[in-house]
C-alpha cells in the first residue's frame, strides 16, 4: 500500500538518523506528506506516534551500543539523539525499567508480582505461531499503548504455541504486546512478535478470550523497550501475574 511505504520511508529515515534532532516535519516530509495527515497515517500504520517510535528506535539502539561497546553512556546518549545525560538516562529509565549503568551491567529489568483479585477483568486464548520457534519463553503483557515500554499493567510468560492467562487487569484501555524472551539462545526467534487492541475493559469484571499469532516482525512494528528478565520461564494457565 501507498501509505504504508510512506511510513517505510520516514522509519528508514529515522533509522539512518538517530543522532539528530529529528522534527515531525523532517518525518512528513521524508514520507511525501503534510505533517498532519502524516501524523494521522503513521499511528494507523504503527499503532504509535512518530515520536513515540523515534524514542522506540533510539532505545533500541542504545541498548544494543550499552551491551556491545564500553563508550560512555554521555557518548551512547549523545549518539542516539540526546543531547543532556540525565534526559537520556531518565528517558531510558521509564522506557526499559533499568537505568543504563544496571542494564549495561545485567541487563534485565525486575517485573513486579501481584496476587489475582476476583474484583477485577480476566483475559486468557491461545497463543499460535508462525515464526521459528525453539520452545523458550514468550512474554504477553497489557500496556497503555502498542507497544512494550515501562512496567504492565498484567503479565504472564507462556510458550508458543500454547495457552496464556492474564488476571488481576484494571478498567481501562489496554493493548497487549507479546514478545519472545531474550534466553541467549536464537536470535531467528526475537524478530517476532504480536500485537493485539485496543481492548476496552469496563467496571464490570469479565472474563475475554483473545487469541494471537505470532508473526515475523515488520518494519512497522515497534521495538520492545521494556528490558525482560531471561531467568523468566514458562508459567501455568493457572498461575497468572499481574503487577
Amino acid at each position: 500500500m501507498s501509505t504504508e511505504k510512506a511510513v517505510g520511508r520516514a522509519i528508514a529515515m529515522m533509522r539512518s538518523n538517530l543522532g539528530d534532532d529529528l522534527s515531525l516535519d523532517d518525518m512528513a516530509r521524508a514520507a511525501m506528506f503534510s505533517k498532519f495527515h502524516f501524523t494521522r497515517v503513521f499511528h494507523k500504520v504503527t499503532g504509535i506516534s512518530p515520536g513515540r517510535f523515534l524514542t522506540a528506535l533510539r532505545i533500541e539502539e542504545a541498548k544494543r551500543l550499552l551491551r556491545t561497546t564500553t563508550r560512555t553512556v554521555a557518548d551512547i546518549g549523545t549518539s542516539v539523539g540526546y543531547t543532556s545525560v540525565s534526559t537520556f538516562s531518565g528517558r531510558f529509565t521509564r522506557s526499559v525499567g533499568l537505568t543504563p549503568m544496571t542494564f549495561r551491567r545485567c541487563g534485565e529489568a525486575p517485573l513486579s508480582r501481584a496476587s489475582p483479585s476476583t474484583h477485577l477483568s480476566t483475559i486468557s486464548g491461545y497463543l499460535s505461531t508462525l515464526c521459528t520457534h525453539d520452545g523458550g519463553a514468550v512474554f504477553v503483557g497489557l500496556f497503555p499503548e502498542s507497544i512494550a515500554e515501562g512496567l504492565p499493567e498484567s503479565w504472564t510468560v507462556a510458550s508458543a504455541p500454547g495457552p496464556y492467562w492474564l488476571d488481576g487487569v484494571r478498567p481501562g484501555t489496554w493493548h497487549m504486546v507479546v514478545h519472545p524472551v531474550d534466553s541467549g539462545r536464537s536470535t531467528a526467534r526475537h524478530n517476532c512478535g504480536a500485537r493485539s487492541g485496543p481492548l476496552v475493559l469496563h467496571h464490570r469484571p469479565s472474563l475475554w478470550t483473545i487469541d494471537v499469532t505470532l508473526r515475523p516482525l515488520r518494519t512497522f512494528d515497534p521495538p520492545a523497550m521494556l528490558s525482560l528478565p531471561r531467568s523468566l520461564g514458562p508459567v501455568l494457565p493457572s498461575t497468572p501475574q499481574a503487577a
